[in-house]
C-alpha cells in the first residue's frame, strides 16, 4: 500500500510539472512576437546611433542629418520602452499567477533566455 501511495505521489508531481511546462511554453509562445519586436527596436536604435557617430566624425557636421537621426532614435526608444514595460508586466503577472517550483522556474528562465537569443538573430 505504501508503494502505491509513493507511485501515485510521483505521478501527481510529474503531471503537475508537465502541466506547468505546457503553460510556460504557451506563455513563451505568446510573448515571442513582443520580445522579437523589442529586440528589433533595440538593434535599430543602436544602428541609428552608429550612423550618428559616423556623421559626427566628419569634419563638417551635417546637423540636419544628425538631428533627424536623433529624433528617429528617440521615437524608437519610446516604443522600445513601452514594449519593455508591457513585457515586464506580462511576465510579472504570469509569475505571480503561477506558483512554479524550483525546477519549473529554472525551465521558465531557460526558455526566456533562449527566446531572447533567438530574437537577437
Amino acid at each position: 500500500m505504501a508503494n502505491i501511495c509513493k507511485i501515485i505521489f510521483v505521478l501527481l508531481v510529474f503531471a503537475s510539472c508537465t502541466d506547468n511546462r505546457k503553460v510556460i511554453d504557451q506563455e513563451i509562445t505568446s510573448i515571442k512576437d513582443l520580445q522579437c519586436q523589442a529586440a528589433k527596436f533595440n538593434k535599430n536604435r543602436f544602428d541609428l546611433f552608429e550612423q550618428i557617430r559616423a556623421i559626427e566624425e566628419k569634419t563638417p557636421i551635417d546637423t540636419v542629418a544628425v538631428d533627424s537621426l536623433k529624433k528617429k532614435a528617440q521615437g524608437i526608444k519610446m516604443e522600445s520602452l513601452k514594449l519593455a514595460d508591457s513585457l515586464s508586466q506580462r511576465l510579472t503577472g504570469f509569475l505571480k499567477s503561477h506558483q512554479l517550483n524550483k525546477e519549473d522556474r529554472t525551465y521558465f528562465d531557460e526558455k526566456i533566455n533562449a527566446l531572447i537569443e533567438e530574437c537577437k538573430k
